[in-house]
């Protein structure tokens, strides 16, 4: 199942169960350079995430193993979430969809820690991250039947 989240700018953050996929465009690339960047969940140590609240905009920011964070200026945190190349700004609107993708890599990393089956090769933990993202309105009912009917066809 992939979990995509539009940002800020023309950044997109995504989550395929595996991999994190980081894209810029637009503005986006002019600042910190255009294409994609994937990062596999087993190099992910950590997850800095801001909610965006009126005025200022939030940020996941994915913190890598050897891989420094940039020093942000104090109080500018959000506004230099524009220039990390593992950091993606999000409007208000887009909370919910950043949330969902924080927490689908959380537990990606958390069953990785512990061997357990991760939700990408787990039918069973598949299906429960399907119904919620519907459950909570991040997906049409009809994304969630096709998604549905092919989860159960790898079965």
């Amino acid at each position: 199942m992939r979990i995509e989240a539009q940002g800020r700018l023309g950044a997109t953050a995504a989550f395929d169960g595996h991999t994190v996929t980081l894209n810029r465009s637009g503005y986006s690339s002019a600042v910190t350079g255009s294409g994609e960047r994937s990062i596999p969940i087993t190099q992910i140590t950590a997850i800095e995430f801001k909610a965006a609240r009126w005025p200022m905009d939030g940020y996941i920011r994915f913190v890598i193993a050897g891989v420094q964070k940039p020093r942000a200026r104090f109080g500018r945190q959000t506004e230099d979430a524009r220039f990390d190349e593992f950091a993606v700004p999000f409007w208000r609107k887009a909370q919910p969809q950043f949330e969902a993708l924080r927490n689908a890599v959380q537990d990606a990393m958390r069953c990785a820690a512990s061997g357990r089956p991760t939700a990408g090769n787990d039918p069973a933990a598949a299906l429960q991250q399907l119904e919620d993202l519907r459950a909570r309105s991040l997906i049409t009912p009809a994304e969630y039947e096709v998604k549905r009917a092919e989860i159960l066809g790898r079965m």
